[in-house]
């Protein structure tokens, strides 16, 4: 399963040795983040160190290694999708349009995300961090 990655799970997944982590670095299904949405990972990588409790260095690695199985996808790659998603979600935050078109430019994903913005559209499937923990465990 191609899954695209909400930048709170990534967050989730910086900030705690969890569920989270453990799927990104240990399933087999192939994980993507869009490449504007690291921008947020950057904005608040201060309060993500001081909330892992991670040295800045410590901090880094992980990130190196969760991005070691999640693949980028570049901007180039969604920008044609951005209309389709605004569409489909409406004016929502902006990081939601580009999860959402990101999805839209990778065949055959859903997108793991606890956001309830997504609710509200009908064309990608949408997994939250419980759905995806029911299905790693059946």
């Amino acid at each position: 399963m191609n899954i695209v990655v909400d930048a709170n799970i990534v967050m989730a997944a910086l900030i705690k040795d969890s569920f989270t982590r453990n799927m990104l670095l240990k399933s087999e299904y192939l994980f993507y983040f869009p490449e504007p949405a690291l921008t947020a990972l950057k904005k608040y990588k201060p309060y993500l160190i001081k909330k892992s409790e991670l040295t800045e260095f410590e901090f880094t690695e992980l990130v190196n290694l969760l991005f070691e199985y999640i693949s980028i996808i570049p901007t180039q790659t969604i920008l044609p999708y951005l209309n389709q998603a605004r569409k489909s979600i409406g004016f929502q935050d902006k990081e939601d349009i580009v999860i959402l078109a990101s999805a839209f430019s990778i065949p055959n994903s859903v997108i793991w995300s606890n956001d309830v913005d997504f609710e509200k559209q009908t064309e990608i499937i949408v997994f939250k961090t419980k759905d995806l923990a029911n299905l790693s465990f059946k």
